[in-house]
């Protein structure tokens, strides 16, 4: 994978409290090393088009059946990066999700060698990468990557936007041993953390993660793992003590009114909460 790449599109999309953008890699949605991959129908995929090419994640119209048969539509697969709420029934999320403070979001990656070639079309070497930023901001992008050494193109990313419903800034933090890799195959459980801790991630596959996938829908799979939004802390309110005032009668009162009342001194404490949790 190439380093430089996962450093500048993993950095966190930040606002200024002046309104401003801070500076970050223009770069779109989804891409690929060819600099936008053609996109294919199911169609143009059933009657050959790829020949012996591997591409991964590039039917526009893709499909999925669902365990009651049902055939659902997944849409564009180069838009493969997705998140929804951890425990959920909720719709994936493609584009962007509002997250909530202490909340966990599953993130999850779709791996799919688009030639129907099957065992005819293995990809190799295939990995899988999901860059999580260390930033503190009000909206942070995560990018997942695809590498396979025999495809064209080599290497594929997507991402998907978290953000706080007001502009409060957050951070993330990786919920360690989430990771996963859910396919049809014999390689389904757990994976490792590396997925999110280097920049090469880490090996998929079908029969084993071996990184070899072979083509079409039933070699299929989904990498997930969970993240939790932490928001930082507001400054706290000043509070002021109410000044007390000493009422004096008689004589002496006309003394002390020369002289002026005494002076109550007022502690104000600020603080910022806000921390960066390394993962």
């Amino acid at each position: 994978m190439k380093n430089f790449s996962k450093i500048m599109l993993g950095t966190a999309v930040a606002v200024a409290t002046t309104g401003a953008i801070a500076p970050v890699a223009n770069v779109a949605a989804w891409g690929d090393t060819e600099g936008g991959r053609q996109g294919y129908t199911l169609e143009e995929i059933n009657n050959g088009v790829l020949g012996d090419k591997i591409v991964f994640n590039s039917i526009t119209d893709a499909t999925t059946t669902g365990e009651d048969g049902v055939v659902y539509s997944l849409g564009d697969e180069r838009n493969f990066v997705r998140a929804r709420l951890s425990g959920s029934s909720d719709f994936w999320s493609t584009d962007e999700i509002t997250v909530e403070d202490g909340k966990e979001y599953v993130i999850s990656l779709y791996v799919h060698n688009n030639n129907p070639k099957g065992e005819d079309a293995v990809a190799k070497d295939v990995a899988v990468q999901i860059s999580v930023p260390h930033d503190t901001a009000n909206s942070i992008e995560i990018n997942g990557f695809i590498d396979s050494s025999n495809a064209t193109p080599v290497e594929y990313w997507d991402n998907i936007i978290l953000k706080s419903a007001d502009g409060s800034e957050f951070h993330l933090e990786y919920v360690d041993g989430s990771a996963f890799w859910e396919s049809n195959g014999a390689s389904n459980g757990a994976i490792s953390d590396n997925i999110v801790r280097t920049v090469e991630g880490v090996k998929v596959g079908y029969d084993s993660l071996n990184g070899e996938i072979p083509g079409c829908y039933q070699y299929s799979g989904y990498a997930t793992i969970r993240v939790k939004a932490v928001f930082d802390k507001k400054p706290e309110d000043p509070k002021e003590d109410t000044p007390k005032t000493i009422v004096k009668t008689g004589s002496d009162s006309i003394i002390a009114g020369a002289l002026g009342a005494g002076a109550v001194v007022t502690a104000l404490g600020y603080y910022i909460a806000s921390r960066k949790q390394l993962m």
